[in-house]
């Protein structure tokens, strides 16, 4: 690998993989690269201070 990968810029790669033999046999096949998205980017908040209000009567693992 040359450079990073990102999976913004590419999120696959096709190369083509050739096999020799010592009998002079060879085969070529297409070997497909997923790139899984990481999150590489750091947090970025616009206010440096957050409140919230959450109820005392919200039922466990509700989403706020």
């Amino acid at each position: 690998v040359e450079q990073s990968i990102d999976y913004e810029t590419a999120r696959w790669y096709l190369l083509q993989v050739q096999a020799t033999d010592g009998g002079n046999r060879s085969s070529v096949v297409p070997l497909y690269i997923a790139v899984i998205d990481e999150n590489d980017n750091a947090p970025a908040f616009t206010q440096e201070t957050w409140s919230v209000s959450v109820s005392e009567y919200r039922a466990p693992g509700s989403i706020v």
